[in-house]
């Protein structure tokens, strides 16, 4: 009998790492928690975007990048720059997470 043991890589530094990106009015800023494997919480920790687009755009990004691990992120037609600042902040925390970036 062959036992075969898988060894799950980590992706990530397990931490809480902050990351910024450019909307369309503002700074977005994100505070992201990983543990060495996915994504555990996004918090909008700032931003001055339109609310009524913010209120309905953040909770979808947020799924979206848990659900991909921060992987292929679609932006948010209508709310392409929005999109945009959240994602490049996404990425920049993840860098962090991955010891890519300081």
């Amino acid at each position: 009998m062959i036992l075969y043991q898988f060894r799950k890589e980590s992706i990530f530094n397990e931490g809480i790492y902050i990351g910024t990106g450019e909307g369309y009015t503002s700074e977005i800023i994100l505070k992201v928690e990983t543990d060495s494997r996915k994504i555990l919480e996004i918090e909008v920790v700032s931003e001055n975007e339109n609310p009524e687009i913010g209120n309905i755009v953040y909770p979808l990004l947020i799924a979206d990048a848990k659900t991909n691990n921060g992987e292929n992120i679609d932006v948010i037609t209508g709310a392409t720059l929005t999109s945009q600042g959240f994602i490049d902040a996404l990425k920049e925390a993840l860098s962090k997470a991955k010891g890519l970036k300081e």
